[in-house]
């Protein structure tokens, strides 16, 4: 939501989750960056000091959410973009070159290995061409 408490939404119109950091957000960043970097607390650390203390009214920070946020701080302190870890597409061509290595009955580990694509994406490409094989089927 932007400051006037409308919805956000992103270019393919996803509604984008944003959050507007107060002054006390922030100094608990900061906070969270001096732990890690300069007292050496690790992420579970510092989660279980910051849910101690409830900060942002919150009592469910992890290590990753904690993680996450450092390594914003240090990408944006670096002028970077920060890998914010957001879904890319897949292209054509290794679309096309995974489902040719599905057909071949290869298993998912090694088509996602061979295409450089998370396993993950290989299961899911799998079941769409089991679907369109289906319909295909039932069509006939």
């Amino acid at each position: 939501m932007d400051r006037s408490g409308q919805p956000v939404y992103g270019a393919h119109g996803k509604r984008v989750r944003r959050y507007a950091a107060d002054d006390a957000t922030i100094q608990y960043a900061l906070m969270a960056f001096d732990l890690f970097t300069n007292r050496l607390w690790s992420g579970a650390d510092i989660a279980r000091e910051f849910n101690r203390l409830a900060v942002a009214g919150r009592t469910s920070w992890s290590s990753q959410s904690i993680m996450k946020i450092l390594r914003i701080r240090e990408a944006s302190g670096a002028g970077e973009k920060p890998n914010r870890g957001r879904y890319s597409r897949i292209g054509i061509e290794k679309l096309r070159q995974m489902r040719e290595l599905i057909r071949q009955g290869i298993n998912d580990s090694e088509v996602a290995e061979q295409v450089g694509v998370g396993r993950s994406s290989v299961q899911r490409e799998r079941k769409r061409l089991e679907a369109e094989q289906a319909e295909q089927r039932d069509q006939a």
